[in-house]
């Protein structure tokens, strides 16, 4: 376990000397924020457009947030790989990239899609037919959905600015999870707790009104920003001889 509090204590002072690692996250973070507050204070709602247009709106809206959580979780990878990079050279680095973020973020949309619609159905069930045990499987499906999900991917947002495929970044992020098997299970644990933690503030500033809704996004962002410079700085203390293509 030493291995693991030396990833986090190193990741913590990362951050510390080089604060601007925090812009992407923040930045993808208060963009997302102003364009769900946007359509929550919009005098228009989802419910009164066209069916086919309110499908191709939701899914748009989708893409751009995933799209934005995958760009900037790249862009930390490439400024963790080297404290020198500028915000700038780590945008254009992840530009270059863009096949594998448009992919990546598909992925995440579609993962994220089965596991919902599956966790629903079983809570649905559940509540027709009052049969507890459709609500234990929802709940187990989901749990360990998720921890899977996170754990293949872990090394995701590195591999993909490595590698040049989306297919070989996810096949190199599963190997490097099974190589490191107990550091990275141990690792998820802290993140899964700080990302609890996170979602507890930000559920309390949330009943401030927008105004809190946008700084518990703030303090989420804060969060996530140290939990996907984790992952990178493990990863190169492991492969420090690996280049960016």
């Amino acid at each position: 376990m030493s291995d693991v509090w030396e990833v986090l204590v190193k990741s913590f002072g990362l951050l510390k000397d080089e604060p601007r690692l925090f812009v992407p996250k923040i930045f993808s973070t208060l963009a997302a924020s102003l364009f769900l507050v946007y359509l929550i204070s919009s005098p228009w709602t989802i419910s009164q457009l066209n069916p086919s247009i309110a499908m191709i709106l939701m899914f748009a809206s989708l893409l751009m947030l995933s799209i934005m959580g995958v760009y900037s979780s790249m862009m930390l990878s490439v400024m963790v790989k080297s404290s020198e990079t500028s915000l700038y050279n780590s945008f254009i680095a992840v530009m270059r990239k863009y096949s594998n973020v448009l992919k990546a973020s598909a992925a995440t949309i579609v993962a994220g899609l089965i596991i919902s619609v599956v966790f629903t159905a079983g809570y649905l069930i559940y509540s027709i037919t009052g049969n507890v045990m459709y609500l234990i499987f929802a709940a187990f499906f989901f749990i360990i959905a998720v921890l899977i999900t996170s754990y293949l991917g872990y090394f995701l947002p590195v591999t993909l600015v490595i590698d040049s495929s989306f297919r070989e970044a996810l096949g190199s992020s599963m190997e490097k999870s099974n190589k490191n098997r107990k550091v990275v299970t141990a690792l998820l644990v802290s993140s899964f707790l700080l990302v609890g933690l996170a979602f507890y503030s930000a559920g309390f500033l949330e009943k401030l009104g927008y105004i809190g809704f946008v700084a518990g996004r703030l303090v989420s962002s804060v969060v996530n920003t140290y939990i996907f410079t984790v992952s990178p700085t493990f990863y190169f203390e492991q492969s420090g001889s690996e280049s960016f293509q």
